[in-house]
C-alpha cells in the first residue's frame, strides 16, 4: 500500500466525524513519520481526542484544540499554510514540534488565542504569528530555536522563553521585525517574556524624566522585557533601523545607549552601550539592573581615556604578525587593570590582570572553562570586552577608568 493510500485509511480510522467546513477528530488521531497530512478546511481536537503529529501536518483552516496535541518523537512538522487568516483557539495547549510558517497571500496572520508550546526549530517564512489582539501565549521552550524572521514573518506579540538560554527573540510590530536578543542566566526554571511597540514611550513614562548622560530617548519605538518566573539580569541587545528609529539616533550610531525606564525612581537610567555598527546593534554594558521597558538613547560622549591609549579591535589568530592578538596600545602604562571578554550571548571566554602588549595578551583562544574548554580556538565572530584600569588623575590621586567596546575575531583570513 503507496503512502497516499496509508493517509486516506489513516484519516478514515481516526477521524470521528466529518462536518461541512469542518474536519472533528473525536478519537486517536495519529500522523506517522514520513506521512503527510493536510486539512484543508477548519480543524478541531475535540475533549476526548489525542492527535500525535510525528509527521507533516499541514493547515489551511482555523484550529480549536480542547483534548492533547502533542508529538511522541522529534520527528513532525506543523506547517501553516492559509491563504487568509487563520485562527488558532481552544482551552488546551498546543504542543508542537517543529513549526513552519509560509502563508500564501500578502500580510496574513496566525491570530493565537490559546497557549502555543514550541519545541524543536521554528521557520519563518511568510506570515505573522499574532497574540497581541486575543492575547494568547507563544512559548519557546528549552532548546527551541527560530529562523527566517523578516519583516513578513516574525511574532507580533508576547514572547516567552524557558529555560534561562541565550535567545533572539523574534518579535515585531505593525509589519517591523525588531528582535530584541539576551544571553542566558543559566537558570532552567527562568521564563523571560518580551514585547515590541511601534510607538513613542513618551506617551506612557515622559522622557524629560531622565537623568545623567541621557540627550535624547528613541521617541519611535520601544520594547517591555519582564521575568515570569525567576531570572537574573541579562545582557540585552537591541537594533537600530532606517525606518523605525529616530532620525536623531541615525545621524551618530556611536552615541547610542539603551536606557530603560525605572519604576521605582520615577525616571529614564542608562544602561550603557557597546556599539557594533556592523551588525547595527548596541549592548548593555553589563547586566541590566533591573527589567521593564527599554528603548535607544543618545548620550553625551563618554569620557576621553587617559592619553595615549588605542585600542585596536581586530584579531586574525593566524600568527602572520598582523592583528595577532588584540592589541590595547599604552596598557603597559597603566599596569593595573583587568580585561574580561565575553561572547555575543555574555558567556564569559577570557579573563585577566595586568593585561600588555608583549606576554599577557589575548590571542583568541579561551582561558575560561564555560562553553569553550581552556585554549580552544574561538569561533570567528563578535566579542565585547570590558577594560578597566587605575590612572593618576588631577593633584596626583588615582582614578578609575572603565572601557566597554567591542572586537572582532577572525579565524578565516
Amino acid at each position: 500500500m503507496d503512502k497516499k493510500r496509508n493517509l486516506v485509511l489513516l484519516v478514515a480510522l481516526c477521524v470521528g466525524s466529518f462536518i461541512w467546513g469542518q474536519t472533528s477528530n473525536t478519537g486517536l488521531l495519529t500522523i506517522l513519520p514520513d506521512t503527510e497530512v493536510s486539512v484543508l478546511d477548519n480543524l478541531e481536537n475535540t475533549s476526548s481526542a489525542m492527535l500525535y503529529n510525528d509527521g507533516q501536518l499541514y493547515l489551511s483552516g482555523n484550529t480549536l484544540n480542547e483534548g492533547d496535541w502533542t508529538y511522541s518523537l522529534d520527528t513532525g512538522t506543523t506547517h501553516f499554510v492559509g491563504q487568509v487568516n487563520q485562527l488558532a483557539t481552544g482551552g488546551q495547549m498546543y504542543e508542537l514540534y517543529n513549526t513552519a510558517f509560509d502563508m500564501i497571500g500578502d500580510s496574513p496572520e496566525i491570530i493565537v488565542d490559546a497557549t502555543w508550546s514550541l519545541n524543536g526549530n521554528s521557520n519563518f517564512i511568510n506570515g505573522v504569528v499574532q497574540n497581541r489582539s486575543e492575547g494568547g501565549v507563544v512559548v519557546f521552550e528549552i532548546g527551541a530555536t527560530h529562523e527566517g524572521a523578516s519583516n513578513t514573518s516574525f511574532i507580533d506579540g508576547t514572547v516567552l522563553k524557558s529555560g534561562g538560554e541565550g535567545f533572539d527573540y523574534p518579535i515585531g510590530h505593525l509589519g517591523h521585525h525588531r528582535n530584541g536578543e539576551i544571553t542566558g542566566t543559566g537558570n532552567p526554571s527562568d521564563l523571560i517574556s518580551a514585547m515590541y511597540f511601534l510607538d513613542n514611550s513618551n506617551d506612557v513614562h515622559p522622557h524629560d524624566l531622565a537623568v545623567g548622560v541621557i540627550e535624547f530617548i528613541d521617541d519611535k519605538e520601544y520594547w517591555v522585557m519582564d521575568p515570569l518566573e525567576g531570572a537574573e539580569f541579562v545582557f540585552l541587545t537591541l537594533g537600530w533601523n532606517e525606518d523605525t528609529t529616530a532620525q536623531e539616533l541615525l545621524e551618530d550610531p556611536s552615541s547610542i545607549h539603551i536606557v530603560r525606564w525605572d519604576s521605582d525612581l520615577g525616571l529614564w537610567v542608562d544602561e550603557g552601550g557597546v556599539v557594533d555598527e556592523n551588525r547595527g546593534t548596541v549592548t548593555t554594558i553589563s547586566e541590566i539592573s533591573g527589567y521593564g521597558m527599554f528603548t535607544l538613547a543618545k548620550v553625551k560622549k563618554e569620557e576621553v581615556l587617559a592619553e595615549g591609549l588605542v585600542v585596536y579591535n581586530s584579531v586574525t589568530p593566524n600568527q602572520d604578525g598582523t592583528n595577532d592578538f588584540f592589541f590595547i596600545d599604552g596598557i603597559s602604562k597603566y599596569p593595573d587593570n583587568e580585561l574580561v571578554i565575553f561572547n555575543r550571548w555574555g558567556t564569559k571566554v577570557y579573563e585577566t590582570k595586568g593585561y600588555n602588549e608583549t606576554d599577557n595578551v589575548f590571542q583568541g583562544y579561551s582561558q575560561v572553562p564555560s562553553t569553550y574548554r581552556v585554549e580552544d580556538k574561538l569561533p570567528a565572530g563578535t566579542y565585547f570586552y570590558v577594560l578597566r584600569y587605575s590612572y593618576e588623575g588631577g593633584e596626583g590621586t588615582p582614578k578609575m577608568q572603565k572601557r566597554a567596546g567591542y572586537l572582532y575575531i577572525n579565524t578565516n583570513d
